[in-house]
């Protein structure tokens, strides 16, 4: 009867550990912006922002979060152990400086949308493969970046119809990046509602509710305690952390990168992740991307599509990923031009191996391009894009 007793108190404290943990972790997300695992799983090393940095990220009421204008960050924004500086100029778009940008353009004018790599996180504007692009090609082209950290196509969508209808900015070709990420993004993040204060037809919301959450995010997205455990649990499984002896300071390595955000980048190559995300996710995406297509149409801008491989596809996906597959057919089929770094980067890992060419072109530990990669990037671009 003791022992009895004695489970019935440890289940009942366990329940109320993990309503309080619940309620932590979603008062946590709800506070900050940003579940905490995404702190702790990075040691505090991808998610750790400024307080300067805090307020050149804002919300948006059309399209739910952008970059503030005219900002002037000297190296005061940090990722993945980098230390950088981040300008915006008048449109409220990363650039070399705070300057104020025509709405027409004498030079043929091309705007890069993008998520986080697309904005070139970790890197001064100049280092950006973007960056790199407009300087090459400053000569005959206007270059500017919309993209933005956490960009999916239906924010590309919004913000682009935005620009346009509401700014009067005066573009010839939209050169939109799309990210692995954005397929779960699309899937279980972004939400279109109605809105009576908006223009037409809604904003975009960051849901919990509206959408299913997907099993793999419930855990992590809404407790600490849990999403602690869950993640020193991953941790044991890989290698164990490397630290030199006087800075105590983790080394990266491949294993890092291509763990870095797994759950997001596993659709391409795994079924059971495919099934849970992956299909749902590329359909939404597709249909935000035509309505996309459709307002450029509207306008007589042109537009053509990149993608490009995180870490995880190096290691363990193919030249050939559905990733690939998928969106060089809607290419086709909406007569998009179509630039797949795929087809760079896998050559380069023939020469090299995974291991190697992730180490020397990712960020430490991440998914984005150091500079080495951005610079691949461009020079892959330049190479496909008809000038």
């Amino acid at each position: 009867m003791k022992k009895l007793r004695l489970l019935s108190r440890i289940i009942a404290s366990c329940f109320i550990v993990l309503v309080i943990d619940v309620v932590a972790g979603i008062a946590y997300k709800n506070i900050n912006g940003y579940a905490w695992f995404a702190v702790f799983e990075s040691g505090s090393l991808q998610m750790e922002q400024s307080l300067s940095e805090r307020t050149y990220r804002i919300k948006s009421y059309r399209y739910h979060h952008d970059l503030a204008k005219n900002v002037r960050n000297k190296n005061n924004a940090k990722w993945g152990g980098n230390v950088y500086t981040v300008n915006t100029n008048s449109l409220g778009f990363k650039d070399r400086s705070d300057r104020q940008i025509p709405l027409k353009s004498e030079k043929k004018r091309l705007l890069f949308i993008g998520d986080s790599v697309t904005e070139g996180i970790g890197l001064n504007y100049e280092k950006t493969f973007v960056g790199l692009i407009d300087d090459d090609l400053k000569e005959k082209y206007s270059i500017l970046n919309a993209g933005v950290l956490s960009y999916s196509p239906i924010i590309y969508w919004k913000k682009v119809e935005d620009l346009i209808n509401n700014t009067g900015l005066e573009f010839d070709e939209l050169i939109v990046y799309l990210d692995i990420s954005d397929i779960q993004d699309e899937a279980s993040k972004y939400l279109l509602t109605s809105d009576s204060l908006a223009l037409d037809d809604g904003l975009i919301t960051d849901v919990m509710y509206e959408k299913p959450t997907l099993q793999s995010e419930l855990i992590k997205e809404n407790t600490i305690i849990l999403a602690w455990l869950r993640s020193a649990l991953k941790q044991n499984q890989t290698q164990p952390v490397e630290r030199t002896i006087l800075k105590k300071k983790k080394i990266y390595t491949y294993k890092d990168a291509i763990n870095k955000d797994k759950d997001r980048g596993s659709w391409t190559f795994d079924s059971d992740t495919f099934k849970e995300y992956g299909e749902r996710g590329l359909n939404i995406s597709a249909k935000h991307m035509d309505s996309l297509l459709e307002l450029l149409i509207k306008h007589k801008i042109e537009m053509t599509l990149g993608i490009y491989p995180w870490p995880s596809q190096i290691y363990y996906d193919t030249v050939d990923s559905k990733h690939v597959l998928f969106w060089e057919t809607w290419a086709k089929r909406n007569n998009v031009k179509f630039i797949n770094h795929f087809e760079d980067f896998f050559l380069l890992k023939d020469k090299t191996g995974p291991k190697q060419l992730i180490e020397e072109y990712y960020i430490p530990g991440d998914v984005h391009f150091n500079e080495k990669g951005n610079i691949l990037m461009k020079e892959y671009f330049l190479s496909q894009y008809p000038q």
